[in-house]
């Protein structure tokens, strides 16, 4: 809710707290990934939480998105392009983030 509240900072301790509290909880992970990328633009912040949530559920539903989500951040550091667009990705995994499952 602080994410939709646009309370970005809060939102990001929160979801910190539920993956220290739940080591295991993938969701959380993809979140922090999702609001350091899309709402506070850190790209590498995103590939470190997205990593850890691939770490976490290398299974998971959302798994490839998000391999593809930091295949491209990556190709962007480096300069490299790829096929990935990464604005709908990440709006993509911000509409899973607000989902009612997310929650």
């Amino acid at each position: 809710m602080y994410r939709q509240l646009k309370d970005f900072q809060k939102a990001l301790a929160m979801f910190r707290k539920a993956a220290a509290v739940s080591p295991t909880h993938p969701q959380s992970r993809m979140n922090i990934g999702v609001v350091l990328m899309h709402d506070l633009n850190d790209p590498k912040g995103a590939i470190a939480a997205w990593e850890d949530y691939l770490r976490v559920a290398p299974n998971d539903p959302n798994a490839e998105n998000i391999r593809r989500s930091i295949q491209e951040l990556k190709g962007r550091e480096s300069g490299a392009g790829g096929g990935v667009d990464l604005d709908k990705a990440a709006r993509e995994l911000g509409q899973q983030a607000n989902s009612p499952a997310a929650k």
